[in-house]
């Protein structure tokens, strides 16, 4: 996380603290600030631990199956892409998605980028 800017890489690591406590569809909007800080913490200590931490964290929701042949961000991660994608003028938000690609790309090879062209 240290290649990103400050604010992209401290919300990257709130919402994969976030899904890695409550799935993929963690419901953001109910958050206090008590777990906001408790996801924070939680997504520090995987970032913390390097690229193949955040990796093998992320690796069990690239485990989903699909009839379609095509998959994206948005399908395998849910709210986290969605969250990232809404601020993709913001520095270091589309080296995020990029990385998120990369991730995924290993286990879906025919994953459809959703950046714009």
């Amino acid at each position: 996380m240290d290649e990103f800017p400050l604010q992209a890489a401290a919300h990257f690591t709130q919402l994969l603290g976030a899904m890695y406590l409550d799935g993929r569809e963690p419901d953001l909007e109910e958050f206090e600030d008590k777990d906001w800080i408790e996801v924070a913490e939680i997504g520090f200590d995987i970032v913390s631990r390097g690229r193949q931490a955040v990796e093998t964290t992320l690796e069990p929701f690239f485990d989903f199956k699909t009839a379609r042949r095509k998959v994206s961000l948005s399908m395998l991660l849910g709210r986290l892409p969605v969250e990232l994608l809404e601020r993709l003028e913001q520095p270091g938000y589309p080296d995020l998605i990029k990385f998120l690609e990369n991730a995924a790309r290993w286990r879906h090879a025919t994953l459809m980028s959703e950046l714009p062209n």
